[in-house]
């Protein structure tokens, strides 16, 4: 299994949103997204968000080649774009949050994590004190839902 990875938006902005970016360094090296992904960012740009962090040496940004693929996926541009990237690229994992296209990567067998993942594994690694608090600022900056049984079994798995 190869080791690149893939983001699609929503964990971008959700760590950039709690100010945790550069868990994505720290935990992967190298971060690949879709030029559709860079595009929406560029659009969140009125909402405060750092931009200058997508030019980071690590992230690299590609445009996936099927097109007819993507445009028969039922998502966004950027998760369909993410999706078909990651399965291009053949990519060891795929950085996505949203529930429709969680479900086809993973129909697709493509490896995935999310925000809750990620800095689970951050957690694990000693990068971050707790993720109960990080969870609540997520939910409060950015409207993130995560059902009530979700969060008690990462942050039983958390040891929080």
């Amino acid at each position: 299994m190869s080791s690149l990875i893939v983001s699609d938006t929503s964990v971008l902005v959700g760590l950039l949103a709690i100010d945790h970016f550069s868990l994505l360094k720290q935990l992967y090296g190298h971060v690949i997204i879709p030029s559709a992904v860079k595009e929406e960012m560029q659009s969140l740009a009125h909402y405060g968000y750092p931009l200058y962090r997508l030019e980071e040496s690590w992230i690299e940004v590609l445009a996936p080649q099927d097109e007819e693929a993507i445009q028969s996926m039922d998502l966004d541009l950027g998760e369909a774009q993410a999706i078909q990237l990651a399965l291009e690229l053949e990519a060891g994992l795929l950085l996505i949050d949203e529930r429709k296209g969680r479900a086809l990567a993973k129909a697709l067998g493509i490896r995935i994590t999310g925000i809750v993942g990620i800095l689970l594994e951050a957690k694990t690694m000693g990068l971050v004190e707790a993720i109960k608090p990080l969870i609540g600022q997520l939910e409060n900056k950015i409207n993130f839902r995560l059902s009530e049984k979700l969060i008690q079994r990462v942050l039983e798995k958390a040891g929080e």
